[in-house]
């Protein structure tokens, strides 16, 4: 990932292009940031359902060994 450039804290000694190029990578990057916590979260989730499905079959084998 590219590193953004040094600002100023007022930006002042920016030009619009630069700043417009500055906003767009920071759009960027949260977008990017967005992605991957979609990710994480449907991999969690996935990981989730994983777990509870083999409750289940532990759950029914069980009974099956209880008749």
């Amino acid at each position: 990932m590219d590193t953004l450039p040094v600002v100023s804290e007022t930006g002042a000694d920016l030009t619009i292009e630069q700043r417009i190029e500055l906003i767009l990578d920071l759009t960027r990057r949260l977008e990017l940031l967005d992605d991957l916590l979609r990710t994480a979260r449907a991999k969690r989730c996935a990981t989730d359902t994983e777990v509870s499905l083999a409750d289940v079959d532990q759950a029914e084998l069980d009974a099956m060994f209880v008749l």
